[in-house]
């Protein structure tokens, strides 16, 4: 065996059993002597991809692939790569390249399904990734990636047996058993959701986000005479919804304090229940015990008949909402806010954000001014747009949630999507109309056109994934 071949399979061991260092070492010992070795190249591009460099990966995934365009397996990693990047229509490419040339590859089926599923095409992405099981029935992570392409299919009891299928494979997957549980949550299997629930800060991604206090974990022991404290977490929308189990908490005897981000102390001045609001990285006054704020229905034992669905539970400060009424009570007809919009980072924002194109029939709608909340990444969406006159972009003037409050306190109607302005307006008890997914958020259950969390709040849901055009048609007449 020459240097070249040796250095290759020692690599390739290295990278199996994990020790990625030496690997690179193996790889870049290749490329010194052959500087456009495809299969070096190869091996550093994976090493990009499982280190999460992935625009690095497709650099050298294309470069190997241009030496030596024949391998499935090159193109395999690649449509990876790609789908790590949302470049799903690239990754599709890719992905058919990858099968077509290595049809006995499970890893390929597995990718190109991934790929399939993000752009729509999600019974395709179902064959796929089946294939791959077919290939390999030992492949925990296709079998958890078929439940979340079942789920977008609507179909979350079969994402349920998947996803068992998955844990009984490899049952330290802190992933899977979080899906399992906003799949049970979204079933209305709450007593086992809450539990799996709990695995969202075991994920590769939020596993460094738990805080570390050394003080113990509330886990429902008497809390009477006790300081705890509750710390927000995830997105402001998961803030706005679960801030209501706070005064239950409080009436279990405890003094409450409350850690939030900086954008949202001023909102929960004087929230009811909460004795202390602090600043995320502030120091707090001594305390006896702790708890995740999303952690809190899991302890108290909350089914989908016990939520506390009393509002408004939010209030927007008077003077602010008196000096945002003065500029909204010159626009005649019914007075209606939209938002559009959410993160762009969150997995799945492509399905739950319609954006503002989508929702231009309603602006058609006669006697209505509508007033754009919408503000980050979102407003893209004005450049370029004809705005009819009966729209007013008030986004601009929006200085956080503080001001959105304010608005939404003179607003006839708020029609958002699944993003944080829906929670603040059904927080507050404003009449808000929900944009939503076809497979939608586990916390809208299935089939509802109502929430139990916010009684004020209507559900209008997509009959297919991506088309929009059914669910504003709807929203349209019942505007009219």
């Amino acid at each position: 065996m020459g240097m070249i071949e040796l250095l290759l399979e020692q690599g390739a061991e290295h990278h199996r059993s994990g020790r990625l260092a030496p690997a690179e070492r193996c790889y870049r010992g290749v490329l010194e002597a052959h500087p456009e070795h495809p299969d070096a190249i190869h091996g550093l591009g994976v090493l990009a991809l499982q280190t999460n460099q992935h625009d690095l990966a497709v650099s050298l995934l294309e470069q190997a692939i241009a030496l030596k365009p024949d391998i499935g397996l090159y193109f395999s990693h690649l449509t990876a790569a790609l789908n790590h990047l949302k470049r799903f229509d690239d990754a599709v490419a890719a992905g058919g390249r990858a099968v077509a040339l290595a049809p006995g590859l499970w890893q390929a089926h597995h990718n190109f399904g991934n790929a399939l599923k993000s752009v729509g095409k999600v019974e395709e992405g179902i064959g796929e990734l089946r294939r791959a099981l077919e290939l390999d029935p030992a492949a925990a992570v296709a079998w958890r990636n078929l439940a979340d392409a079942q789920v977008l299919a609507g179909r979350p009891a079969d994402a349920l047996v998947c996803l068992d299928h998955a844990l009984a494979l490899e049952p330290w997957d802190g992933d899977a058993r979080f899906v399992r549980g906003t799949t049970r949550l979204q079933m209305g299997d709450w007593a086992g959701g809450w539990e799996d629930y709990e695995y969202r800060y075991a994920l590769p991604w939020t596993v460094g986000r738990k805080p570390r206090f050394l003080q113990p974990l509330w886990d429902g022991e008497s809390l009477d005479g006790k300081t705890i404290l509750i710390h927000d977490e995830q997105g402001f929308g998961d803030t706005f919804q679960f801030a209501r189990f706070i005064p239950q908490v409080k009436a279990l005897g405890a003094r409450v304090y409350f850690q939030v981000i900086r954008d949202l102390v001023g909102l929960f001045q004087g929230f009811p229940g909460i004795d202390g609001v602090f600043e995320r990285g502030v120091e707090t006054p001594p305390f006896d015990v702790w708890s995740p704020l999303m952690s809190l229905p899991r302890v108290l034992g909350t089914r989908v008949d016990t939520i506390p669905g009393g509002v408004p539970y939010f209030r927007a400060e008077r003077r602010r909402a008196q000096r945002w009424r003065r500029r909204l009570d010159v626009a005649a007809g019914l007075k209606v806010g939209l938002v559009w919009a959410g993160t762009p980072t969150l997995n799945g924002d492509h399905w739950r954000s319609p954006g503002l194109k989508a929702l231009a029939p309603l602006l058609e709608v006669p006697g209505v001014t509508f007033f754009a909340l919408q503000v980050g990444h979102g407003r893209r969406d004005l450049d370029g747009f004809a705005a009819p006159a009966n729209f007013v972009d008030l986004g601009a003037d929006i200085n956080g949630f503080d001001d959105t409050a304010a608005i939404m306190a003179g607003l006839d109607l708020v029609v958002s999507s699944c993003t944080a302005p829906l929670h603040l307006a059904g927080a507050m008890g404003r009449p808000v109309w929900a944009l939503l997914s076809s497979f939608g958020d586990w916390r809208w259950l299935e089939g509802r056109a109502d929430s139990p969390w916010y009684p004020t709040m209507r559900l209008f849901r997509q009959k297919r994934l991506g088309d929009w055009e059914d669910v504003v048609a709807e929203m349209g007449a019942a505007l009219q």
